[in-house]
């Protein structure tokens, strides 16, 4: 709405639904009202709380099934082939001990897999699952596991 100012007539530019525009006077109740409700904040105030007061996209998201089936494909797909529920042991020491599950996804060990222990918490890791190679392992003398980092420097 545009105010045109035509001789001692004040008239006012509406925009239609369809498009189109039209000159008209404008009724003194209409400019009131609007004139009011732009100087009354509680509206807005409320609005804004109420919006607020809704869990963003991404926390829906990562409270979903969907996000829960994503991740644990991601993790699998980084790990490689993950053994479940027909798990089988590879020798007998292995039989008799508790399987070696890798910290990260859950995956039992598998040879095919460069694995890795923590020096600190003595959990184990696929290589993939912590970004670290077999290369890269021969080099390090002493490996910590990102949770022990990250408890070591204050961070969760």
């Amino acid at each position: 709405m545009t105010k045109v100012s035509h001789g001692a007539h004040s008239l006012y530019l509406y925009g239609n639904i369809d498009g189109s525009w039209e000159l008209r006077q404008s009724k003194p109740n209409e400019l009131h009202a609007l004139r009011d409700n732009l100087n009354n904040s509680e509206p807005l105030e409320d609005l804004f709380n109420m919006i607020n007061s809704f869990p963003t996209v991404r926390e829906t998201f990562l409270a979903s099934e969907t996000y829960r089936i994503c991740h644990l494909e991601e993790k699998a797909k980084l790990c490689g082939p993950v053994i479940e529920k027909n798990y089988e042991p590879e020798s007998e020491d292995e039989a008799l001990s508790d399987p070696v599950v890798c910290s990260v996804c859950d995956g039992h060990y598998h040879t095919s897999a460069f694995w890795i222990c923590c020096d600190i918490c003595n959990q184990w890791y696929h290589g993939k699952c912590v970004k670290i190679t077999a290369k890269k392992a021969n080099r390090i003398k002493h490996y910590e596991c990102p949770e022990c980092f990250n408890d070591r420097i204050g961070h969760n």
